[in-house]
């Protein structure tokens, strides 16, 4: 969509709360007015394709407009800020649709909306930062009304912003990380060819200016016992001024020499240190030093920056001081070796025109004087390799070329990068010998996009992205910044350029997306957890398990999604498993978000860095509702077959009951022969109640007499008889049996 810039308007959104916070975070990601980059682009490529609306946008709202730094199916690059619609979504933290924008009193003037073919749907998610200020949207806008988004379409729609702002702060991350190396040069360039107490001011004034602070000073330790400190070198609003002394009781510098080690504090330095008697009058917010020793580990004094405000470039200022530290103290070792020198030196005048027999020890001095002096130079040289190894120690490429534009400086990154060594070769021959290609990887760079020639005519290169590709090995993707090189009378001299390989971030940032699609289709809910018991990643199928949107769940701690009546004992179990053995498996009671509950079967796993060491955890979780209903119904059927058997068992046992005890009612009424009777009694009982049958009778004399014998197996029938004739039963056996008899009488 092409089409002219607006005229004002008369209605404006109002401004956020926080707006001047708001404007000094977006100016942090020094963004606005930059070149499209491919990686937004893709972002708004994919939401006009995943939405399919024609137009979607990255705006960026600044005081007076609306900036896009990537639009697509859009020409424009920037609008007042009066007519964008975006200005209403900075009011809320959350996803704005306007499903018919000529149906919102809001947009009645808005000449996007009003002319034709106008802008009638929009919806937008704001650009949010981890600090909570809204710098913008991504936004999908459409000429014809649409319906409004459902939940789930608002969620991706967030989540594609929070893509955008996490390439905001990868690019916010890698502008740090290069300020260190372009830093490190502009202190060291500033004080490569000074000495003595001229070096001291050089280091504090080059410190400050890189450090963006007001006061930068080295002071030197005073008394035995560490009591106060004195100045040599004092930098305050970019001037130097008079050396002073303090006493070090109460203040931060006090802290610095006791801990012997670099102490920070970025921000109310004055309420840590009330009663330190220059903070408040110089009203400093933050404070950095290190302090620096002798060879033999005693403290001479520190180095340390304060300033007005709080300090944002902590790590920065941290590296620096701790370099420059301690290339005070060997300047500081130099001087005294100087100074010894020149002592000796005025001791040998002395004794020269004093004694002229003494001219042995005088030779002496001058002997010594010479090893003091090779020394010093050793000093110097020592520092120049230390210089030297600092380039090639250093992770970032460095390219360097002279004012004529040939190649001066490879150091040992941009070695590896290249594949070759450093030639004598112009600019116009760089691209060839180097394989220097555009971010395609395919068109070779002409001499103007090479960043180190642009940096040589004096342009501004910050983060370009570049293509190295070796005949001989693998490409490289870099992002190059840098700068021209002057003398102190403005002179150029050449040009520098810090190359930093981003190739790994590239490749993880496309295999991320991937795994992003990949487990978005998976049916179970996967969870992404981090070493705190956090939820960083809400996917697959969560959302329609739990009833949680990702916004909702991410950041929270997983055990919220756990039913509150879990044992103590059982999260003690599933941390122990994990600590153990690296995962865990097994059946968590969970509650939705509407409060129902749902057994779910949880999978969980450590996941480990290349060193071995955990990084978060990646956990699967099934919901097992309807097989817990199915194991359930199995059971329920299972216990009504097993109290059918025992029903259909004892009706079986009461009919054979029955049918016995008809039998036997049947012998006993056949026949007035006792005997014979009892005899057909015990053939009933045999297969009946056992396998073998004695039927003994207490005569009138308190006798046992046996009248019938009768076994399951016939032919044992005689041996039970001829058994009761060899061993008759003893008069206590009968006793015993008569009681039992009375006893059957009496019940």
């Amino acid at each position: 969509m092409t089409e002219s810039s607006p005229q004002p308007i008369t209605t404006t959104a109002p401004l956020p709360a926080n707006e001047v916070e708001r404007l000094e975070a977006l100016r942090r990601y020094n963004i606005l007015d930059t070149p499209p980059e491919a990686a937004f682009d893709r972002i708004t490529s994919l939401a006009a394709r995943l939405f399919d609306v024609p137009i979607t946008l990255v705006s960026l709202i600044d005081e007076s407009r609306g900036w896009f730094k990537s639009s697509y199916g859009f020409d424009i690059r920037e609008v007042q800020r009066d007519a964008t619609i975006c200005s209403f979504a900075l009011l809320s933290n959350e996803v704005l649709v306007i499903p018919d924008t000529r149906q919102d009193h809001r947009l009645a003037c808005n000449p996007f909306v009003q002319n034709e073919p106008g802008l009638r749907f929009y919806a937008g998610a704001p650009l949010l930062t981890q600090d909570g200020f809204n710098l913008g949207t991504l936004c999908l806008l459409d000429t014809k009304p649409r319906d409004a988004l459902s939940d789930e379409q608002k969620a991706v729609l967030a989540d594609l912003a929070a893509m955008v702002m996490d390439e905001l702060e990868l690019r916010l991350a890698a502008r740090k990380i290069a300020q260190i190396d372009p830093a490190l040069l502009e202190v060291s360039g500033g004080v490569a060819n000074v000495t003595g107490e001229a070096f001291f001011s050089a280091l504090v004034q080059h410190l400050s200016k890189v450090l963006g602070v007001d006061y930068t000073y080295i002071g030197l330790v005073e008394g035995d016992h560490q009591q106060a400190i004195q100045t040599i070198a004092t930098c305050a609003k970019g001037q130097i001024i008079d050396n002073f002394a303090y006493l070090l009781q109460n203040t931060p510098c006090q802290e610095v020499l006791q801990q012997r080690k670099l102490c920070c504090y970025p921000q109310r330095v004055q309420a840590l240190f009330p009663n330190a008697p220059l903070l408040e009058p110089l009203n400093i917010e933050s404070y950095v030093a290190v302090p620096f020793f002798n060879s033999t580990g005693v403290p001479l004094g520190l180095l340390g920056v304060m300033d007005g405000k709080a300090l944002t470039n902590v790590q920065l200022a941290e590296s620096l001081l701790t370099i420059f530290a301690l290339r005070i103290a060997t300047e500081l070792e130099r001087q005294q070796t100087e100074a010894a020198r020149q002592q000796a030196q005025y001791e040998l005048e002395r004794l020269v025109e004093q004694r002229t027999a003494e001219l042995s020890q005088a030779n002496e001095l001058l002997q010594l004087e010479i090893a003091e002096r090779q020394q010093a130079e050793a000093a110097l040289q020592k520092e120049q390799e230390l210089l030297r190894v600092l380039l090639d120690n250093v992770q970032a490429g460095i390219v360097a070329c002279n004012a004529e534009g040939i190649l001066t400086l490879f150091n040992r990154a941009a070695r590896e990068f290249h594949g070759l060594p450093e030639q004598p070769l112009p600019p116009e021959q760089w691209a060839e010998h180097y394989d220097l290609y555009l971010p395609d990887g395919k068109m070779r760079m002409s001499k103007n996009d090479i960043p180190l020639f642009r940096a040589l005519q004096g342009q501004t290169v910050e983060n370009i992205e570049m293509v190295i590709a070796p005949k001989q090995g693998k490409a490289r993707i870099l992002l190059a910044s840098g700068q021209a090189i002057a003398d102190s009378q403005g002179k150029k001299q050449g040009a520098v350029v810090v190359m930093h390989d981003i190739t790994e971030r590239k490749q993880a940032e496309a295999e991320l997306l991937i795994s992003d699609v990949a487990l978005q289709q998976m049916p179970d809910a996967i969870l992404l957890i981090d070493l705190e018991g956090k939820i960083q990643r809400w996917l697959g199928n969560a959302e329609q398990i739990f009833g949680y949107t990702a916004k909702e769940a991410i950041k929270r701690p997983v055990n919220f999604l756990h039913h509150p009546d879990i044992k103590a004992t059982m999260t003690a179990e599933i941390i122990q498993s994990i600590q153990t053995t690296g995962k865990f498996c097994g059946e968590i009671p969970c509650l939705r978000k509407d409060g129902s509950a749902v057994p779910i079967e949880t999978t969980a796993k450590t996941v480990y860095d290349t060193a071995g060491n955990p990084i978060f955890f990646i956990s699967i979780n099934k919901d097992i509702t309807e097989r817990k209903r199915s194991e359930a119904e199995r059971a329920q059927l299972m216990r009504q077959q097993i109290q059918e058997q025992t029903a259909r068992l004892k009706a079986e046992a009461d009919q054979r009951r029955a049918a016995f005890l008809a039998e036997v009612s049947t012998a006993l009424a056949s026949s007035l022969d006792y005997e014979c009777t009892l005899a057909t009694v015990a053939n009933l009982v045999v297969p009946f109640f056992a396998d073998w049958c004695a039927i003994d009778l207490l005569q009138d004399n308190q006798s046992i007499h046996r009248v019938a014998v009768a076994d399951r197996d016939p032919t044992k029938v005689e041996l039970g008889w001829e058994i009761h004739r060899q061993y008759p039963r003893q008069s206590t056996t009968r006793k015993e049996c008569r009681r039992c008899c009375e006893l059957e009488k009496a019940k």
